[in-house]
Formats: structure tokens, sequence, C-alpha cells
């Protein structure tokens, strides 16, 4: 080479040089500079993604001090552009969308022009909130409340490169914070059954019938009658309200037949329901036994009888699956029947210990059985629970397992989740606010660290509150010790003392104290305070503070306000006037008539119509009989043998404990009825049979259920015998007789 072509080439690399760096400061030039940016929608687009072209035109407007026109088709200059389009997939170097994972979302700078894009129907919305979330701050903390950033200049387009696709393709955070509200939902990435998502957000996956549907498919009322064997045998009778008789061949046809007439009904439906009833009746025919004998266990049983009902759904609808539930006996993984291809099996954590993760050593048999089932199954779900259903209200520390239990489902092929919260409570439920946000942001990301999304909420949701809210969460979150037996019907905090309840109240009053002049924040921090002062009550020693009636009355007084529908799962349990009720029972009930059987000692005593009616007007009636206390006593007929007058969380302390009780009939023989205590946490305690000769008649009699000491863990029950010479049960109270050891 010589020295004058050396030059040239040098003169033409330093050229190249310059004209490239200028074309990259040209374009850096129009990115930093995007003013006039329009929002490109495709001639065709669908509907949810016009609607992401609006809530991006309303997030940007309300960001930046400029329009953002929106326009169907193409456009020239800096763009954003929304949904599916052939332009975006060249753009995107040749895409094609069909291989985009369930509800997989692109944010993509290329050149001058912002690509959001997701997985039809709803992943270019969820694009968008992505996009205003990480690039702009902006947090919508509940359906009430988001967070903006200030109001910013001229609009730049931003240099974004990002791919993900959620590891749960259904995300069901069912909490009532979030079900009610559907565009709160799709901020929140949450897709499943509940939140009624319109097509235009979306929509959502929809399963028919949900769960517990074997008597929705082959109800009792319309063929027991005539077809007893459909149903369960239990100790040599049919019953009508236990389980199917699953290996009966008639039953598996006429379950098959119901759910292809549902199919047709609804021909869109991809997935339904084919599962066990809510109870663990299961049948113990002898084809029944024989079949659990030779295949291994109850679930093999099971599976086997869906599989035979997917095989037919198989052949008329092959773009449908058919959910079954693994659920208390059918827990366990089958032994020799594997689930059919397009047989969903959904496992269910009830019985687990929530104080620990559940692939810690304390839940190591639920670990094993979904590290099986997850080789087992097609496709396995998760039915998780995360709350406490006999009080919503009631501090529920399973936060070290929240974010640990999701990556431990997604390293073991569960492909969707249904984190079971509180419905009805609103925010008054164990920080609620806190959980519902908190649950949903993991289920879409489980591999975010919770403790740090947890003190991003509480910082942007409760203001100068923030850092006594954060004390509050972290002693919480740190009061339990793995393996400490916490279930999700919990009657009382029995993992801390009362000083503990007294320094968690405190931490309250002062966090209420810091945003006293703020009326929005302060009615947040004493939503969140509802749950440790109604724990507080609940924990009082008798008798009370002098101020308890004022403190239970502002606590209900900030539910209603807040929405509340229920404190429990079960309502009639769970209402404003059963709640108070319960809560100040033992504050007055050493009131009225004393009991015989005192003698002198302390006493308590509730009347029956007081406590818990379960099936009011069905199994349970409050009826005027002049012989009772206040005139009115509970009467429960002798239609059903269900533990339908129930006395919870019972007062601390050793007690003989009483019913006073009569019976209708002239001359009744057998048993009129049974009575106990029930341990919520450690199984039946103790039971009593009340024959009917000795409580017959217009007067009633005080019968010794037995001498034991209680706990809020404790509840007396009482349930009539199913006996045609007994007309009916009538419950006057239940009394406490103090016996103190010597």
């Amino acid at each position: 080479m010589n020295l004058k072509t050396a030059q040239c080439n040098n003169i033409n690399i330093f050229m190249k040089y310059h004209m490239l760096l200028l074309a990259s400061l040209l374009s850096a030039a129009m990115c930093a500079h995007a003013s006039g940016a329009r929002i490109l929608v495709p001639e065709d687009a669908i509907a949810p993604e016009i609607t992401a072209a609006q809530e991006l035109q309303k997030g940007l407007q309300k960001i930046f001090s400029e329009d953002f026109p929106i326009v169907r088709g193409e456009a020239e200059g800096p763009a954003i552009r929304i949904g599916q389009s052939p332009e975006t997939a060249k753009l995107l170097g040749g895409l094609d969308f069909s291989t985009l994972k369930d509800d997989e979302i692109i944010l993509k700078t290329v050149g001058d022009t912002l690509i959001l894009v997701g997985a039809r129907p709803r992943g270019t919305l969820y694009a968008v909130y992505e996009l205003l979330e990480r690039e702009y701050g902006v947090r919508f903390w509940t359906a009430r409340a988001e967070s903006w950033p200030e109001k910013r200049g001229e609009f730049t387009l931003p240099q974004i490169d990002h791919r993900y696709a959620p590891q749960f393709k259904v995300r069901d955070a069912f909490y009532d914070l979030i079900q009610a509200h559907p565009e709160f939902a799709v901020k929140m990435r949450h897709n499943g059954n509940f939140a009624a998502i319109p097509g235009k957000l979306g929509g959502h996956v929809t399963l028919w019938g949900w769960c517990h549907t074997s008597f929705l498919l082959i109800p009792p009322k319309k063929f027991f009658a005539e077809h007893p064997e459909y149903f369960a045998e239990r100790g040599g009778q049919r019953i009508a309200d236990g389980q199917l008789c699953l290996s009966n061949p008639e039953v598996r046809k006429v379950l098959s037949e119901a759910v292809l007439a549902a199919l047709r009904a609804q021909p869109g439906t991809r997935i339904i329901s084919v599962s066990q009833n809510d109870n663990q009746l299961f049948c113990r025919c002898a084809a029944c036994e024989s079949f659990v004998k030779g295949h291994g266990n109850q679930s093999d049983l099971l599976i086997d009888a869906v599989n035979h009902v997917a095989w037919e759904v198989a052949n008329e609808f092959p773009e449908t699956k058919v959910e079954t539930l693994a659920y208390q006996y059918t827990r366990k993984p089958p032994q020799t029947v594997r689930p059919a291809d397009n047989v969903i099996v959904r496992l269910c954590s009830i019985e687990c210990d929530f104080s620990a993760p559940l692939d810690s050593e304390t839940n190591e048999e639920f670990a094993d059985e979904l590290r099986a089932w997850g080789k087992t199954a097609r496709e396995l779900y998760i039915w998780n629970y995360v709350t406490n259903f006999v009080k919503y209200y009631l501090p529920h520390p399973n936060w070290n397992g929240l974010s640990p239990d999701l990556r431990f489902f997604a390293e073991n092929g569960v492909t969707a989740v249904f984190e079971q919260g509180s419905d009805g409570p609103g925010p008054i439920a164990d920080l609620a606010d806190l959980r519902a946000w908190l649950t949903a942001k993991l289920l879409w990301d489980p591999s975010q660290d919770a403790d740090a999304l947890a003190k991003e909420f509480i910082e942007g949701y409760y203001g100068p509150a923030a850092p006594e809210m954060l004390r509050y969460f972290e002693v919480m979150k740190s009061s339990i010790e793995p393996g400490s037996k916490l279930g999700c019907f919990n009657t009382r905090i029995f993992w801390m003392d009362d000083s503990q309840i007294d320094k968690l109240c405190a931490i309250m009053e002062t966090a209420k104290a810091k945003v006293s002049e703020s009326p929005e924040l302060l009615k947040r921090v004493e939503e969140a305070a509802v749950s440790i002062n109604l724990a507080y009550l609940e924990n009082m020693k008798i008798p009370p503070a002098p101020d308890w009636k004022e403190v239970l009355e502002r606590q209900l007084e900030v539910s209603r306000n807040a929405g509340t529908k229920t404190f429990s799962e079960n309502l009639a349990f769970g209402n404003y006037e059963t709640t108070r009720n319960r809560i100040s029972r033992w504050f007055s009930a050493g009131e009225g008539t004393p009991p015989a059987v005192a003698e002198g000692r302390s006493w308590l005593a509730v009347p029956a119509r007081s406590a818990t009616f379960v099936r009011p007007g069905e199994w349970t009636f409050a009826d005027v009989d002049p012989k009772a206390e206040g005139g009115k006593a509970l009467r429960m007929p002798n239609t059903h043998y269900e533990w339908a007058s129930q006395l919870p969380d019972l007062p601390n302390g050793e007690y003989d404990v009483y019913i006073e009780i009569r019976c209708d009939g002239d001359a009744p023989e057998g048993n009129a009825a049974t009575a106990g205590i029930y341990d919520t946490r450690g199984g039946k305690s103790v039971e009593v049979s009340i024959p009917a000769k000795g409580i017959a008649g217009k007067e009633y009699k005080t019968v010794k259920i037995g001498s034991m000491e209680l706990s809020t863990d404790k509840m007396l029950y009482c349930a009539p015998a199913i006996n045609e010479s007994v007309g009916g049960i009538w419950i006057n109270r239940y009394v406490l007789v103090e016996n103190p050891r010597q």
C-alpha cells in the first residue's frame, strides 16, 4: 500500500466515523426531544389495545405539560406504538406475536419509536402500566390511592429495553380490595376468575363452577330419591350430604353428560371444574374401597373418575380442560393413576403451618406432595391461604412465607396460583391494603424482594406515619417462631402476650398522631389499627379496662366507614352485631339470674340467643319462651345434628361448664342433644350426650358439659339429635363457673 492510498483510507475512516457520530447525535437528539410524539394504534387493534392507548395518553398528559394525540394507523415522526401490528413486528426484528407467552410484555425503544406491546388480549395494557411504574415512578397503591410524579416539562422518549413473561399464567390475589375494582385489578396484573374484568380491560381467565362442583353437576335434590347409589355410603347408609360414589359407572356417565351440557351452553369455556365437595365424607362402599385398595389412595379414585369425564370433554371440546382439587383427603398424589393431559390439578395448602414457608421443615409433608404432583400432573395449579378466615382482622404473621412460597411453586411447575385472602372486610383486615398490593406484585414477579416492596408501600401509602407503620410491620413479622402452627382458622393471637399487644397498640397511636392533620392519611392508619385494637379487646382480662366500650365502638365505626361487609368468612359470625356481642359478651356475662350450680363462686353466663347461630331460620331459631332469661331462647329442631349453636372465644381460666337446656316431646326416648367443648387448635376436647328424659318439659335443666381449662382457642357448641320422639331442643344459657386449681 502506497502513502497516497493509506492517506485516502484514513480520510474515509475519519469521515465515516464522524458521519456515524453525527447520525448518533441526531438520533439521540430526536429521542431526547420527542415533543409532539403521537400514540399509534393499529387499524385492527383489539379493545384492550385501544384501552392501553387511552390509559397511556391519560398518564402522560398527567405527567407532562403537552398533548399526546392517538392516531389510528401510521404517522411520521417520534411515536409510541401500542399493540400488535406488522410494522411493530418488523421493528422488533420480525417477531412472530404468536410465540409470545401468556401475558408477556415488551417495552423497547427503536430509534425515535417506543414500542409497548404484549400477548393478546391484555399484554399491551400491562406494558403501559409497566412503563408508567418503571419509567415515571407511578404507583397504584389501592383502588382509591395512587402516587404520581410532579408535573414535568417537555416529554423525552425513554430509552428502554424490557421483556418479561410472568411465571404464573393465572394470578388470583383474592382480596375484596382487588376483586371489587376491575380497573385496579388490571393495574395489579391480576387476571383471575373473580374480578369480573371486562373485555376492554383484557378480560380474565374464567373457570366454570369454580370449585366443589360435585353436587352442582349431580344435585342430590334431583337424584338422591331415585338414585341413592350415586352418593357416598357411610356406615352402611347412603347419605345426601357427603361426596359422590366415584366408582359407580353411572355416576361417571351422569357427570360427563352434565359437564358436556354445561360446555354446550357456554361453548367459549376453557376450564371447567369437576371437584369434590367441601367435606371429608368420601364414599366407603365396597366398590370404592376395593378401587382404593387396589390402586393406591383416594386420589387415584378421584383422578380416575375425572379422567373419564376429561376424555369425553376432549372428544367434543378439545381446547377445554377439566380442573379438579387435591384437597384434604385427596391431597396425596395418586400412586398408579396419572391425570389425563387435559386435566388440571389444583393443590390446596389448607392444613399447612403458615408461620414458615411451605418448603420448610414444618411443612415437609406438603412440600413433598407438591413436588410429586408437579411430576404427576400435566398442569398444576395452587390454592394457597393467606388470611385468617375466622377473624379476618386478627394479625396473621405469615409475611416470611409470601415470596418464598411463590418461588417454590414456580420451581415445581405450578402455572397458576389462587392466593385466598380476605373477602368482605375491606381495609380493616390485617394490613389488608399492603397485603393485597404485595400479593399481586409477587404473583406477577415472585423474584422480587418482599421486604423491599413492603417498605416501598408503607413509605408511599402512610406518609409521615411510615416509620411507625414500618416498626409495626417489623414487630409483627418477627413475632412468631417457625413451627408455631399458624393456621387459617385461628381464634386469637396465641403467639403474643399482653405486653406485646399493648406495645403494638401504642405504636399505632403514635402513627395516628403523626398524621392527625391529614384526614386521608389518618383514615388509612385508623383502618390498619382496627386489627390490633380488636385483638387487644379480645385478649383483655376480665374485668375490662374502663374505656373498652369506647374502643370497641370506634373500631366498628371505622370499619363501617371503610365499607366492611363482614369480619369473618362465616357471615353469621362476622356481621357487626355479632362481632360487638362476641367481643363484649364476657364483659357483662356476670349479670342476670345466678345459676344454682355457682354455689357462691364467680360465674359467667351467656344467653344462647346471643351466641353464634348457624343457618338461622333453618337450623336455629330465636323463639319466645317466658322461662328463658330475657324471654327468648335458642330453639333447634330435630331435623339435623349440626353444631348450629356455638359460643367461641371462651375466657382464659379454669371453669366448670354447663348448659341450661330442655326438649319437647311428651315421652321422649334416647338422646336429645350433644354438647361439647372444641379446641380449634387441638381438636375436640369434651363431648357429652344429653338424654331426652332428663331434660323433657318446660323447665330448663342444668347439664354439666365438663371441667377444664378454657381459652380463646376453645368453643362451646350444642347440636340436636335427629330423634322423632324429640320435637326439638331449647337452650337458655351457657354457664361458666370458676373452678380455680387448688
